[in-house]
């Protein structure tokens, strides 16, 4: 998103001064403007600055100094942890971390995919959530994906 948004600022500028020096049309420029804009706004959401918080409340998921979810240990129906494959061009096998409320907007789904989280510490963490639901008598499912040549 960052490199995106840098040669679109370029390519902007160069169009910019050729409207500018009567060789080209303003509107060239415009148009690779807001298309830098978009990208800084693309990057600037996706941020690598989440959070996951486990307390007596329950699970968070933070990014920055927000919280964008919340599920209260009362609310949890089931967790889900393991390994997964996920999606794309680089297709690999990642710890994640599934939380899943007694309503449908109650749920967190996590892996270190989407953010700058080792996945080691994916999988630590979703352990740790693993245990203390159990404690509180919670389902726990373990998922774990077999790679090639696995038994």
């Amino acid at each position: 998103m960052v490199v995106f948004a840098v040669v679109m600022s370029f390519f902007a500028a160069v169009f910019g001064v050729g409207a500018y020096r009567g060789e080209g049309t303003l509107w060239t420029s415009a148009l690779f403007g807001i298309l830098a804009f978009g990208g800084m706004a693309g990057a600037m959401y996706y941020r690598g600055d989440a959070e996951l918080l486990l307390d007596d409340y329950g699970i968070r998921l933070q990014r920055g100094s927000r919280i964008r979810k919340a599920v209260p240990w009362e609310e949890i129906a089931e967790v889900r942890f393991g390994t997964r494959v996920t999606s794309g061009p680089r297709a690999r096998v990642v710890s994640f971390l599934g939380i899943k409320g007694s309503r449908l907007r109650d749920h967190i789904d996590f892996d270190g995919s989407s953010y700058r989280v080792l996945d080691f510490e994916v999988a630590e963490f979703a352990a740790l959530v693993a245990r203390k639901a159990e404690d509180r008598g919670i389902r726990v499912r373990r998922k774990d994906v077999r790679r090639r040549g696995e038994r």
